[in-house]
């Protein structure tokens, strides 16, 4: 079971050079060094960032300080100088919210971050609030002891928690969701020291209130397969998808990566996510009557007449779009169209009308999950 603030194990910086190695230059599974761009943190296979500058992910050190409750971030601007964040509330699933610091003078951009730990991982994720456009931000999940799980196949379920913000306007959303993955250590045939598979979701996907109370619904997150490093338990560039559930096509796209830790009979899985697209997607729903009117004239003779009258004329689309841009909920049904007095309904047929807002969101996430028994390759 995922714990918040029982730590195994303390967040740490990555010190360059300390192990006297260079700290740009990574050993692969195949024996080949890999030349790292300054500033990259990814020196330790043991603690994994999202990290791409260019894409302004630039977080590159988290410190979990269990005396007093707080993390310490490091890369990202203007979050106050001595990068520290203050826990402010806790989802329902137990992952920590986290605010950074303000004064008079510093700290001029509030930040938040998401923070989960377990026995053997620490993750957390943060960005910035005002920035027009993603803004600075990043995710981290780190271990402190790692051994293959035996052959066979595994189930892992656990928590999610996510930052959401905007590319044309400021502010953020956080979220949150049960994770559930399963990994097969036997299939796929290894391969240059890659081995196995893992796939799964992200289910209850949902917006959070920052008092920790939960929010509307998000689409599922599907972690599409991705096999992993049989001697470094790493595995990488897994895609991540979510799908409009109106009309099932793609909703947003990206990556999700991590880790897995811990020892037999006691196995756990790290990582995190990054998707972005369309920031909010509603549908709303009204109906369309047909309708016949049967009537006599001042000379005696029967006039039917027939006519349609439709709840479409009843939404003033403008308005409604308006309504998504500024992140409002559109509501779900329009009220049953008029149709004339005395007019009898023939037929009813229900439309449907999709909003989606004029911007996007990018969203971060990470995400650790417990091995359910067996979990000692006996299955």
């Amino acid at each position: 079971m995922n714990r918040l603030l029982i730590p195994a194990l303390t967040g740490f910086v990555l010190v360059a050079g300390c192990d006297g190695t260079n700290p740009f230059m990574v050993e692969s599974d195949t024996g080949e060094t890999e030349v790292l761009e300054p500033g990259d943190p990814n020196t330790d296979v043991n603690s994994q960032f999202l990290w791409d500058p260019a894409r302004n992910f630039t977080m590159n050190s988290v410190v979990y300080d269990e005396a007093r409750n707080q993390l310490i971030i490091n890369n990202l601007p203007f979050d106050g100088p001595s990068g520290r964040y203050d826990q402010t509330a806790t989802m329902s699933n137990g992952a920590g919210i986290y605010r950074s610091r303000t004064t008079a003078t510093t700290g001029q951009i509030t930040h938040y971050a998401v923070f989960m730990q377990s026995d053997y991982m620490d993750a957390a994720a943060a960005a910035g609030v005002q920035w027009i456009g993603y803004g600075n931000q990043g995710a981290n999940v780190n271990r402190d002891t790692f051994q293959l799980p035996a052959s066979g196949e595994y189930v892992y379920l656990g928590d999610y928690a996510g930052i959401r913000s905007f590319d044309e306007k400021s502010g953020l959303e956080l979220t949150a969701g049960d994770l559930r993955l399963i990994l097969d250590i036997l299939d796929f045939d290894p391969s240059d020291g890659i081995q196995g598979d893992i796939t799964g979701v992200v289910d209850n996907h949902h917006r959070v209130n920052f008092d920790g109370s939960d929010g509307t619904a998000l689409p599922t997150i599907y972690l599409a397969e991705v096999s992993f490093s049989t001697t470094q338990g790493v595995f990488e560039g897994g895609q991540a998808t979510t799908f409009n559930p109106y009309n099932g096509l793609v909703w947003s796209n990206g990556e999700w990566e991590g880790l897995l830790a811990g020892v037999p009979g006691d196995q756990e899985i790290g990582g995190y996510v990054a998707i972005e697209g369309v920031a909010d997607i509603q549908q709303v729903t009204y109906q369309t009557i047909s309708w016949t009117l049967t009537q006599t004239d001042a000379f005696g003779f029967t006039i039917v007449t027939t006519g349609v009258s439709s709840g479409s004329e009843l939404i003033d689309v403008e308005a409604y779009q308006d309504a998504i841009n500024a992140g409002a909920n559109l509501p779900a049904y329009v009220a049953a169209p008029a149709i004339p007095p005395g007019a009898t309904a023939i037929a009813t047929t229900i439309e449907e009308l999709i909003f989606s807002t004029e911007y996007n969101a990018q969203e971060i996430g990470v995400f650790l999950g417990d091995c359910v028994a067996p979990c000692d390759g006996v299955n």
